[in-house]
Parts: structure tokens; C-alpha cells; sequence
């Protein structure tokens, strides 16, 4: 997984290019990732082991096809300290528990 973050006044046209690689390459506002609606705390159990990270819930929209997702693992950690860095994050309630998104 790398995450890119990018900001640009006009945006361009952007595609996957690896198949291999990634999925998906989505665009998505900065104010709904900020939505305090759209935040919650991810969790995986590893064994006796529980691991927990901020997560973003995220819709894409390309065309007509519509994808939502969830942020999470380090992606999300990415996220979560360059907005509080920022002073940009919105109060939001870490206490709300969601299973992470099963990995394929």
C-alpha cells in the first residue's frame, strides 16, 4: 500500500496504472474525510491482540459507478496526523468501534 496525497487547483484526469497495485485511485474532498460523520476507529484481532486506527468511511464516484469504502491501517494514521498537525481535525467520537474491512 502507498498512499499519495495530493492537493492541485485544476484537477486531471488520474487512472490506475498497475493493476498489480492498487484498485481504485480515488478522489475524495477533504471536508468529507474532516465530516466528523464519516469518522470512526477501525479494529483488527490478531490472536489476543487487538489493533485500532482511525478510519475514514469514503464514496467515490466516477462516471455512474459509485464505490464507498473505508479508510483505515496506515493510510488513516497518514491522514489523521497530518490534519491534527494542520489543526484541520473536527471533534470526533474515537470511541465508535468498526471491524476493519476484510483483507483479500
Amino acid at each position: 500500500m502507498t498512499p499519495v496525497l495530493g492537493w492541485w487547483a485544476s484537477p486531471t484526469r488520474v487512472g490506475v496504472v498497475d493493476t498489480n497495485e492498487s484498485a481504485l485511485i480515488a478522489r475524495v474532498p477533504v471536508r468529507d474525510l474532516l465530516n466528523p460523520a464519516n469518522r470512526h476507529t477501525a479494529y483488527v484481532k490478531r490472536g489476543r491482540i487487538t489493533h485500532k486506527t482511525p478510519a475514514f468511511e469514503v464514496v467515490h464516484s466516477s462516471g455512474d459507478a459509485r464505490v464507498e469504502f473505508t479508510v483505515w491501517g496506515f493510510t488513516a494514521i497518514v491522514l489523521d496526523k497530518i490534519f491534527d498537525a494542520l489543526s484541520w481535525t473536527v471533534p470526533w467520537d474515537d470511541s465508535v468501534l468498526k471491524p476493519a474491512p476484510a483483507l483479500k
